[in-house]
């Protein structure tokens, strides 16, 4: 029996996730997006293709001014 899990979300996560929506971002932008939900993420919620998602957009926003 387990006692602990640990699941692992990687850069290349980040930017595989943001090509599928049609978005280029760099191994920069990607560990920057990954350190910002590290820091940020809603911890009822939890860390999902949704909850990346909207840390990408916002990133793009804030980041890019798109």
């Amino acid at each position: 029996m387990k006692e602990t899990i640990a699941i692992v979300w990687s850069w290349e996560d980040i930017r595989d996730r943001a090509q599928n929506n049609d978005i280029t971002l760099d191994k920069e932008d990607c560990c920057e997006i990954l350190e910002y939900i590290e820091e940020n993420h809603d911890a009822i919620m939890g860390i999902n293709w949704e909850v990346i998602d909207w840390f990408i957009e916002q990133y793009i926003e804030i980041e890019r001014g798109e």
